[in-house]
């Protein structure tokens, strides 16, 4: 599946990445506002993770003791959305989105105002 096959919210676009030379990203055509909600991550269930799974696209939901419960994997684009093209950085000044666990499920935010032409952002540490 290509991004031509992905639905996207009317207020983003697929733009070469700024981070990820040679892929897309995901980018602004209008001013998001802070705390806007993005969407739910999607992707295939899986209770263990096969070798081929590309960790970049792969979010384990954790118990309440921290401990993965099962994960949720996008590493093929057709078992995901349009959430697994917002890249991460490992510039935490660049970071304009928030992911975070909420029932089972990986919620995608607006961190701060987004302006358009900007890419979407999530930081993850080294």
């Amino acid at each position: 599946m290509s991004e031509d096959n992905i639905q996207l919210p009317n207020y983003l676009c697929f733009k070469p990445s700024k981070v990820k030379p040679g892929q897309n990203g995901l980018f602004a055509k209008q001013t998001l506002k802070p705390n806007e909600p993005l969407g739910v991550y999607r992707g295939k269930i899986r209770r263990s993770l096969p070798q081929t799974a590309d960790e970049e696209y792969v979010w384990a939901i954790l118990s309440a003791r921290g401990v993965p419960v099962f994960y949720i994997d996008a590493s093929n684009a057709n078992d995901g959305n349009f959430l697994r093209f917002i890249r991460w950085t490992h510039d935490k000044s660049q970071q304009n989105v928030v992911c975070m666990q909420q029932n089972q499920q990986i919620h995608y935010f607006s961190l701060k105002t987004i302006q358009p032409d900007e890419e979407l952002l999530t930081f993850i540490e080294r």
